[in-house]
């Protein structure tokens, strides 16, 4: 093949074909009919296709399950095509099992002697990190100017009110507790930051240790959410046994639990309870949950929620149950959302409250609402430390 014989006279046939092979980019060289003719190894590895099951078939079947040429606006293979130029697309969203990729695509046209494109050479450089440094560097602006903004006023605020002269002392005293939980919730938040930092960047470590759960995380997480809790007229119920003992790393229990809570808070009717539960051990796991009454959310966004920078119309900055997913994970454990009712002093899911209370389904829409985001952690009895 003449295509063959170009890329040989160039490269050399084996050094070429290694050299090809051995760089960090896919490469694949398309025909008119947009069928692959030829790929490097990286492309197979990007894509997750065998070096027998890929000549010939369309570019857009293999590298994103299409079954028709993707629109010229966002294709420049067909650009390269059509104008005989190089052409390119960055930041194309690719998703995958492990999530979404960012793809930055280059095209060059190889042409005949009539000056016509025959091939083009299609090089797809995988930015997926560089992406996510640059989403991080604007997240950080937003939590510099929006997030932070509103504890830090806070404390400006209630600083200068304790400075009054004459003021009270059970008054300035108050004062004092609520700049402390501002300053706390500040804290919480660039703590959240850098743990997602870590995440992304594949850095995040944890050291597990058996620990006292009910005073070395829920007490420190309660006093922290009691605050925010209270303007809204809430406050936790705890069903979570104090001599519980779980291995775990304490410091990232505590981003968990306070995710869950504040968005307990934010998405809660006002003047309700957060209840904080505990079941297990159960098949190896400890199952921790946190409900707060109100509307259900909707089963199209129940798994939606857990994604980066995902809101469901509030102002945030869409990390913190993405977060607390990846900490939870991190544990060995899982995280998801279960829709459930209030009966019988409890909170029962959805999908079993009428054979557990015998509640016909008639009368299921005369009680309290929740949504509880369950997560587990795995009930190991040794201490560890994990660095990965």
């Amino acid at each position: 093949m003449n295509l063959n014989y170009e890329l040989e006279s160039v490269l050399g046939e084996q050094p070429g074909i290694r050299i090809l092979n051995s760089m960090g980019f896919a490469i694949a060289t398309l025909n008119t009919d947009l069928n692959i003719v030829w790929c490097n190894l990286q492309y197979l590895q990007m894509f997750k296709v065998l070096n027998n099951n890929i000549q010939g078939r369309h570019c857009y079947e293999v590298s994103f399950n299409r079954d028709r040429p993707c629109p010229l606006r966002r294709c420049p293979v067909l650009r390269t095509f059509e104008t005989g130029l190089e052409d390119r697309f960055l930041g194309i969203a690719y998703k995958t099992e492990q999530g979404i990729k960012f793809l930055d695509i280059y095209c060059f046209p190889i042409k005949n002697p009539d000056d016509a494109v025959t091939h083009v050479v299609e090089v797809i450089n995988d930015n997926t990190k560089l992406h996510e440094l640059v989403r991080l560097s604007e997240n950080a602006a937003m939590l510099a100017s929006h997030e932070l903004k509103t504890p830090l006023t806070a404390i400006a605020t209630l600083a200068r009110a304790a400075m009054y002269p004459n003021m009270p002392d059970d008054k300035k005293e108050r004062f004092l507790y609520r700049i402390i939980s501002r300053a706390e919730s500040a804290v919480t938040m660039i703590e959240e930051f850098l743990t997602m930092s870590a995440i992304s960047l594949g850095e995040l470590k944890i050291q597990t240790r058996r620990v006292n759960f009910y005073n070395e995380v829920m007490e420190k997480v309660l006093d922290q959410q009691q605050e925010p809790m209270a303007e809204k007229g809430m406050n936790a119920r705890v069903d979570i046994p104090w001599e519980l003992e779980v291995v775990c790393d304490p410091r990232y229990m505590q981003l968990v639990y306070n995710n869950l809570i504040s968005n307990a808070t934010k998405y809660g009717t006002i003047g309700t309870e957060v209840y904080l539960g505990y079941s297990g051990p159960q098949d190896g796991y400890h199952y921790f949950n946190v409900v707060n009454e109100g509307d259900w959310i909707k089963e199209k966004d129940k798994d939606r929620i857990f994604e980066k920078y995902e809101t469901l119309g509030k102002k945030s900055s869409g990390l913190g149950l993405h977060t607390a997913r990846e900490v939870v994970k991190k544990h060995g454990g899982d995280i998801w959302l279960d829709l459930c009712y209030y009966a019988m002093g409890k909170w029962i899911s959805k999908d079993t409250i009428t054979n557990e209370t015998m509640i016909a389904e008639e009368y299921l829409n005369q009680l309290s609402k929740g949504n509880s985001f369950v997560f587990t952690i795995p009930a190991k009895y040794e201490n560890t430390e994990e660095s990965e």
